[in-house]
Formats: structure tokens, sequence, C-alpha cells
């Protein structure tokens, strides 16, 4: 039987590499599939912080209630430059009680300790923080109006508009109607929650 040699000559049509024409094709595909990929992230990026959104207001509205059941009444009307309202009071009921402890309730919008100036998560909205783009060495608007009756017996909370400037713990406050009138931080709408009715909608 006749030995076969193990290292055989290569022959010369052999090629090692790739060539350039289809390094460009490879690197075409690439960029096809990358720009396919970046809509679709970007899209659950933003479905992520609608969520986000509408579970700050679920959370709330359902800390506002709580609020109402036991004081029997909505939080005062806020005072302009005062640390005060809605936002300030529902703190406790939104497992924030060490926080409301240490706001000099009532007193004004300078004595606010540096910790306070970024509220927590509950009260920020993802898509208009990327909106604000606010820094730490200021206080945060508020991303979040109560809407209330005459009588102040019933109650809604809503995306506050993205031209809104008032601070958080001043506790914005608004009507339906200055809303709608405005642009909204969702795709120019809104999410809302109204008062003990359970769940969160979208408002155009």
């Amino acid at each position: 039987m006749p030995l076969i040699p193990r290292n055989l000559p290569r022959s010369s049509e052999t090629r090692l590499g790739v060539s350039l024409v289809e390094l460009l094709v490879v690197l075409g595909i690439l960029a096809v599939l990358i720009g396919l990929m970046l809509p679709a992230v970007q899209s659950a990026r933003e479905r992520a912080r609608e969520l986000m959104c509408k579970n700050n207001i679920d959370q709330l509205n359902k800390g506002l209630v709580q609020y109402v059941e036991i004081y029997k009444q909505l939080p005062k009307p806020p005072k302009p430059d005062a640390i005060n309202g809605w936002m300030v009071e529902v703190l406790p009921f939104v497992e924030q009680k060490n926080l409301y402890e240490r706001l000099p309730l009532g007193g004004a919008i300078g004595s606010l300790p540096e910790v306070a100036y970024r509220p927590p998560m509950i009260f920020r909205c993802p898509r208009r923080e990327s909106l604000d783009r606010q820094t730490d060495g200021e206080i945060f608007w508020g991303h979040y109006v109560l809407v209330t009756s005459n009588r102040r017996n019933h109650f809604s909370i809503y995306d506050a508009p993205i031209d809104l400037k008032t601070r958080w713990v001043v506790s914005p406050e608004l009507t339906v109607q200055q809303i709608r009138s405005r642009q909204g931080p969702h795709s120019g709408g809104y999410f809302s929650s109204q008062g003990f009715q359970q769940g969160v909608d979208r408002r155009e």
C-alpha cells in the first residue's frame, strides 16, 4: 500500500483572507442590520419611559387617595415660592416619610436642603427629564400636576406640560383647560389618573 505524504504542496489557486470587495459587502450588511435595529431599540426605550411614568402617576394617585381618606380633604392650594402643597404632603404616603421630615414645611424655597433639589424617582417622568436636562445644582421642575374641582372634592393627576417651569416642592396645580391647551411630554399627549378610579389613561 503506497504511502500518502502528509504535507502536500498547496495549489496556486488556494487563497488566504478575504478580498476588499467581500469586506465591503459584510460591512454593508452590518450597517443595514444596525439601521434596522436602532428604531426598534429607540421604540423599546420610549415604551419603558412611558411605563415608568404611568406607574408614577398611579402610585401618586394612590398615595393622595390615602391622604384624603385620613384627613378627609385634599392638601391646601400651594403658596408661591414656599415649600408646600400636594407633592410635599403626599411624601409620607409614597414611602418618603424620611424626606418629608427633613423639609422645612411652609418655609421659603431658599431654605430647601440641597438633598431635596432632585425629587424622588416617583416624582420624575423619564421622558420629561430628557427634555429638561436639569443639573443637581438646581431645584427640579414638577413633572406632574394636580387638577381639582372648584370645591376641591375631586382630583386628577396629569403629566405636567413640557413648558411648565414650577419647582416640584411648590406642588404645581393646573386646570384641565390649561393642560389641554399646551403640549404634553408623550408625543404631545398626557397620562392621567382620575382620583379614586383605578388605572391610568392616555389623553391628547
